[in-house]
């Protein structure tokens, strides 16, 4: 808040902050012009949505437990079994959450109620950040050690997000402050006032006057092994790493985002300049897409449980079966002819 304060001193601005709930706030900078918003995670998903100026600093998020719990998950796929997790309504942690498929949330519209709702027990697990996580206990007057990190989900800059409708002048103007002030140590003041030095962002932000490439990509890809999935909230496998390679070796600077595969699909299918992996060929997709690779090979077939006395010879016999899982929107279901539900 310092550091905006001070933006707002040096440009001669008196427009006072306002506090309100984080979906509110959202919800005008998505809407209003002449809108501001802070500290705001940047993320792929809501590059186009603002005009961004910063970074000003540097959130580890994860998942948090009460100590003499024994909740303690290893994996996402562990932390979908629990029993709820605790979000900040609209805060990006949970709309990741949400894209990853979690179904176990509980919103509240303050970190506050949800600190409370794990000190309850009516949650099991609390979505938050290094840096808020120590602010929020401190203020509520909650003992050092009762809440305990337990699963890492990923590292984020915050910027200051400005409604897309505000005239660029605005925010070039903020931005050319903003660094003015980390060329004079103005900025280093502020935050190591309230930010462990891990969370100080080093550098200047990227002027507000160059506009994102027009060839920026949006690269999704799903939590399916071997070849994509997740570790402690990160991609990893056979593709990932190919496309990562492939990034580093054009000099590009886009991440890789894990989204279901339906979104994915759709997203791609949709707009421009996105790319999804591994996405199988298929003749009845051969004109919705240009592709490159291939990355690897699969053998598909149908899988029962053992004992359960199932014997199919070709697909007229898989026809007769009553019910078959599918993924949605998968290359599966495509190829066969088979109703599959």
């Amino acid at each position: 808040m310092q550091v905006v304060e001070e933006i707002l001193r040096r440009l001669g601005r008196t427009e006072p902050i306002q506090f309100m709930p984080w979906a509110r706030g959202y919800k005008l900078a998505l809407n209003k012009p002449n809108t501001v918003l802070f500290s705001t995670t940047r993320i792929p998903d809501r590059e186009d949505l603002f005009h961004w100026v910063g970074p000003v600093n540097t959130v580890k998020t994860g998942f948090y437990a009460l100590r003499e719990s024994q909740v303690r998950p290893k994996s996402l796929e562990e932390a979908r079994r629990v029993g709820a997790i605790a979000t900040y309504k609209d805060d990006v942690r949970e709309q990741m959450l949400i894209g990853l498929g979690f179904a176990n949330l509980d919103s509240s519209k303050s970190p506050a109620s949800n600190l409370k709702k794990l000190l309850a027990g009516r949650v099991d697990l609390w979505i938050f950040d290094n840096i808020g996580i120590i602010m929020m206990t401190r203020k509520m007057g909650v003992p050092p050690g009762t809440v305990e990190h337990v699963l890492p989900f990923g590292e984020f800059n915050q910027y200051i997000a400005f409604s897309r409708a505000t005239p660029l002048t605005i925010v070039r103007q903020w931005q050319k402050t903003l660094d003015e002030m980390k060329s004079d140590g103005t900025f280093q003041r502020i935050s190591r006032r309230w930010l462990p030095k891990e969370s100080i962002p080093t550098g200047l932000g990227q002027p507000a006057e160059q506009p994102d490439p027009p060839d920026r990509m949006r690269i999704f890809t799903e939590d399916s092994p071997p070849g994509n999935y997740l570790v402690d909230g990160n991609p990893m496998g056979l593709s990932v790493e190919i496309v990562r390679e492939l990034l580093n070796r054009l000099r590009r600077p886009e991440s890789i985002q894990v989204v279901p595969w339906a979104r994915g699909y759709r997203l791609a299918m949709s707009e421009p300049n996105v790319a999804l992996f591994s996405t199988t060929r298929l003749s009845q997709r051969e004109a919705n897409f240009r592709r490159v690779g291939p990355l690897y090979s699969q053998m598909w077939g149908f899988y029962s449980k053992k004992g359960s006395g199932i014997h199919i010879r070709n697909l007229s016999d898989v026809k007769k079966i009553a019910r078959i899982g599918t993924y949605h929107k998968d290359a599966k279901k495509a190829v066969s002819g088979v109703p599959w539900i």
